[in-house]
């Protein structure tokens, strides 16, 4: 293809050329694929959202009701998910931001 229309094969270029075209264009049933496309969408997990929190002075690590556990740096900033950082904020972490 990269040598087109000057390479020896040139009926292929063409070929690929009106495949891409055809294969742009709506078909009878895509409809009912664009459905289901959707449908799995919704199906899917929402993202996590994140929170940024201050760790109180003296915590050097921290196990999440999650599972994760995370080393706090010097700066005593970490990020979690909202239901991790609701424990801590009771707890007396500071929110940042989301």
């Amino acid at each position: 293809m990269t040598v087109f229309p000057n390479g020896k094969h040139n009926d292929q270029v063409d070929s690929t050329a009106q495949f891409l075209d055809w294969f742009k264009k709506p078909f009878p049933g895509q409809g009912i694929f664009e459905y289901y496309r959707e449908m799995a969408e919704k199906l899917k997990p929402p993202k996590p959202v994140y929170v940024r929190l201050e760790a109180p002075p003296g915590i050097g690590s921290v196990q999440t009701f999650s599972g994760r556990r995370i080393t706090i740096g010097e700066d005593r900033i970490v990020e979690m998910s909202t239901e991790d950082a609701d424990c801590m904020i009771r707890a007396g972490w500071t929110k940042l931001a989301e």
